[in-house]
């Protein structure tokens, strides 16, 4: 998705909080646009395979930290730690929920671009 001139203002301002200027915007953009947001445009308009991206790259750091932190578990015990995506879930609403549901774009706004 192109930026537009009202997402400047919220770009900018994740990219403060961040501490990261992003040489490709429309990068940011994107993974700050609700996929109801989209509609209309590309399915890589939205966050979601993005998400699928950062799921895959957080499974295997947990898959990871397991494997080293419970040496006495078999492959049943480590993949039970991963059922129901609890360490997943945990590290995503302790670390990113509370900036993504203040910069996530609302479907209204962007739907009609």
């Amino acid at each position: 998705m192109k930026e537009q001139p009202e997402h400047t203002e919220k770009l900018d301002k994740a990219e403060k909080i961040l501490g990261h200027e992003f040489s490709d915007r429309s990068l940011l953009l994107t993974a700050l646009t609700h996929p109801s947001a989209a509609e209309g445009h590309s399915i890589s308009d939205s966050y979601e395979r993005l998400e699928f991206l950062g799921d895959s790259i957080l499974g295997a750091i947990v898959s990871y930290e397991a494997y080293h932190a419970y040496p006495n578990l078999d492959e049943g015990g480590l993949t039970r730690i991963n059922v129901g995506q609890y360490a997943r879930d945990y590290v995503l609403h302790m670390y990113l929920f509370p900036f993504t549901s203040r910069y996530i774009s609302p479907a209204t706004h962007l739907a009609d671009h």
